[in-house]
């Protein structure tokens, strides 16, 4: 299960970025950022019973996103727990993680892109 913020265009920028002599491991290391931001506040959120689930959550960057899990082969029911079931209450941790992290990842995003600009003499 993952929580997405999308922006869209990012691919094109980094891409023209890219060609103008801008490293896109600048820009990764700022998707890593926010994963780790989005992570700590998804495990805030979490229900915790035995702490499988919460340690299953995770986050992967990549130039133009960052993707935040949370389950694994052995934690099967994170959806249950984050969307529920005809039994059970939903108990999101995923989606209010997401959500509280999305103004944080626009600033530190645009940040990083001045500061990538302003190193290929752009600003």
């Amino acid at each position: 299960m993952g929580a997405e913020l999308r922006i869209t265009g990012l691919k094109e920028t980094v891409r023209k970025l890219q060609k103008l002599g801008a490293d896109g491991q600048d820009l990764k290391a700022a998707m890593h950022r926010i994963g780790i931001k989005s992570v700590e506040r998804a495990r805030t959120h979490v229900p915790v019973r035995t702490g499988a689930l919460l340690n299953s959550i995770r986050a992967g960057a990549a130039k133009t996103n960052v993707t935040i899990r949370s389950g694994s082969a052995k934690v099967k029911y994170a959806a249950y727990v984050e969307f529920g079931t005809s039994k059970m209450a939903a108990r999101p941790f995923m989606r209010l993680a997401a959500a509280e992290t999305a103004p944080d990842a626009k600033a530190e995003l645009d940040k990083e892109l001045r500061t990538i600009l302003s190193k290929v003499g752009l600003k």
